[in-house]
């Protein structure tokens, strides 16, 4: 029972651990993927912006970009992701 629990509720350093590994990553490590296309329909679909607040939680996955679509948004194949540190889940994924 304790194991399952232990499962289910994993605890604050591992997660917090994770988090910063997955920051602690460059963007020459996914160099490979291009993460969401906003023409891919055939319109224009932009990531959206972020309120201040919500930016401030935001997992920044690369520190010297400009624009929040590189900054917050972690590239993977044909899908981008933006995750909060504070509640450990993603925002929003864009695909």
């Amino acid at each position: 029972m304790l194991e399952n629990q232990a499962r289910l509720n994993p605890s604050r350093s591992r997660i917090s651990s994770g988090l910063q590994l997955l920051s602690a990553l460059t963007m020459g490590e996914f160099s490979g993927f291009t993460g969401y296309d906003p023409s891919f329909l055939g319109v224009e679909l932009p990531f959206p912006t972020f309120e201040k607040d919500l930016e401030a939680n935001l997992l920044v996955v690369n520190e010297s970009a400009n624009d929040a679509s590189s900054r917050y948004y972690l590239p993977y194949i044909h899908y981008s992701v933006a995750t909060n540190t504070r509640l450990r889940q993603p925002v929003i994924t864009a695909v």
